[in-house]
């Protein structure tokens, strides 16, 4: 676990950045975090790592990742809260939000790892909590089990657990800044530039391991693809096909 100082020298870090190069998120926050998550899981690989560290990647940028992704998450979480801190329905909206996928969370654990004696005792010990606190708590907790056992869920072909470990964590993040006092005080403008910053700095960080990953498994097609978005691939592939459409129009109609 990172000290408290550790956090707050990335923290400082990001509200360095000067205004001018601040940028928003290109893609949905929620899909880019996730994205994100999904290289932190492959980074921590042993020997990803290390073939990152021979072609220069800094070790720093490859353990400046999970914190710029946790404070990325609050930050974005913060912004929603303030966004929408007139609606109190919202807060409780979400956790009844929270509730629903602790309980899908849990179930799907109970199956997945029937035969795991160890692991149902640590569900039995999560399904126990009780009032907000536990509920932001046992998500994040979850987060963590399914990510921890994530090749015992990643064979079930009808659940996602990668969107469902980033919901579990975004969910308690957004709980947890609706129940915190400092928020009330931000305004819109500030929440979003709060969120921004710290996008900015995580998008930095993100940049530099893809693109040393693309590096170090140039010759490695299947490794390679681990270094880009999935998102903006998929963005790609239907804008190319939607040209296609329109020129096949164009020719049928000429």
């Amino acid at each position: 676990m990172m000290k408290e100082t550790d956090w707050e020298k990335h923290r400082a870090a990001i509200d360095a950045i000067p205004a001018d190069e601040v940028v928003p998120p290109k893609i949905p926050t929620a899909t880019y975090l996730q994205e994100a998550n999904d290289l932190l899981i492959v980074t921590r690989e042993s020997e990803i790592f290390e073939s990152l560290r021979k072609v220069n990647v800094d070790v720093n940028t490859l353990e400046a990742l999970e914190p710029a992704i946790v404070i990325t998450r609050d930050r974005q979480s913060e912004w929603v809260v303030v966004r929408d801190r007139t609606k109190s329905e919202l807060q409780v909206q979400r956790e009844e939000e929270g509730r629903q996928l602790r309980s899908e969370l849990i179930k799907s654990g109970r199956w997945h790892l029937r035969k795991d004696n160890q692991a149902q005792s640590v569900l039995d010990a999560i399904a126990e909590g009780e009032g907000v606190d536990d509920l932001i708590q046992d998500l994040d907790n979850l987060a963590k089990f399914v990510e921890t056992h994530h090749p015992y869920f990643a064979k079930d072909q009808t659940w996602d657990w990668k969107t469902k470990v980033e919901d579990a964590r975004t969910l308690a993040s957004t709980i947890r800044a609706g129940k915190s006092s400092v928020v009330v005080d931000l305004t819109q403008e500030e929440a979003k530039e709060a969120r921004d910053r710290a996008f900015t700095y995580l998008d930095g960080i993100v940049t530099e391991i893809r693109e040393g990953g693309r590096w170090a498994f140039r010759d490695d097609a299947v490794r390679r693809s681990w270094f880009g978005s999935s998102y903006l691939r998929r963005a790609r592939a239907a804008a190319r096909t939607a040209d296609q459409k329109s020129k096949d129009i164009t020719t049928n109609s000429g």
